[in-house]
């Protein structure tokens, strides 16, 4: 493996490495501080990573995705969920959503981006392995949070005992 491709390999791994903590992320300066920012940064970095991918996957072959069943079935469900989209009642709505939601087929494009880049650049067990334990020391992190902010450490965004951590909803 050459020097530009363990480079470009890491820098993909690294980027994917950081989904997992931009659940501390809180624009207060949006409309929807909890779910905004978090979901147009999650964007913009797939968008980056799916750019670099390509151009990964065109120079090294190492890159390219290798269809499997369960490959197959994640695009099929998001084509057949294109198809959905076109036909709903309300298709910019469906394809664009909500600032409050943000789960329109955009959204879904994003995530099924993030599902082919984790399958494609994560292909050891001990790369998954390393997202795994990133995934759970993220979750541990917030989780810490909300006891600090039971502890009266930090505000309870929504008022009461509920805590929300970094979330803005006690229900998740």
């Amino acid at each position: 493996m050459s020097l530009a491709e363990k480079t470009l390999t890491w820098i993909l791994k690294g980027g994917l490495l950081l989904t997992p903590f931009l659940v501390f992320v809180v624009t207060r300066s949006m409309y929807f501080p909890f779910i905004t920012g978090k979901n147009f940064l999650f964007r913009i970095l797939i968008e980056f990573l799916a750019a670099l991918w390509i151009w990964g996957a065109l120079a090294y072959p190492r890159l390219r995705l290798r269809f499997s069943p369960v490959v197959w079935a994640a695009i099929a469900f998001v084509a057949v969920m294109g198809i959905a989209t076109i036909f709903a009642l309300s298709p910019y709505r469906s394809f664009w959503s909500s600032y409050e939601r943000m789960e329109g087929y955009l959204g879904l494009l994003h995530l099924g981006a993030y599902f082919l880049l984790l399958v494609s650049v994560f292909t050891t067990e001990r790369d998954w392995k390393m997202f795994f334990y990133t995934s759970t020391g993220a979750s541990v992190l917030v989780s810490l949070y909300a006891v600090m902010q039971l502890a009266g450490k930090f505000d309870i965004h929504q008022g009461g005992t509920r805590v929300d951590a970094t979330f803005g909803n006690a229900t998740y």
